[in-house]
């Protein structure tokens, strides 16, 4: 799985040095972060915590 994001400030060169100083590290490790937990719930069986009518259908 892959995830592009692309965004953009407003503000002009305002909003383009929050970018760079904030929020390009921010929505990086954001990103990391959610993979890590889509990947755990993928990848075990703890998806049937968060989809338990989905599970219940399984075990049949």
């Amino acid at each position: 799985m892959r995830d592009v994001f692309q965004f953009e400030s407003p503000l002009g060169w305002l909003g383009k040095l929050v970018d760079a100083l904030v929020l390009k590290r921010y929505l990086s490790r954001f990103l990391e972060e959610r993979g890590r937990v889509v990947k755990h719930y993928a990848e075990t069986d703890a998806w049937r915590e968060v989809l338990p009518e989905i599970a219940r259908h399984s075990e049949l």
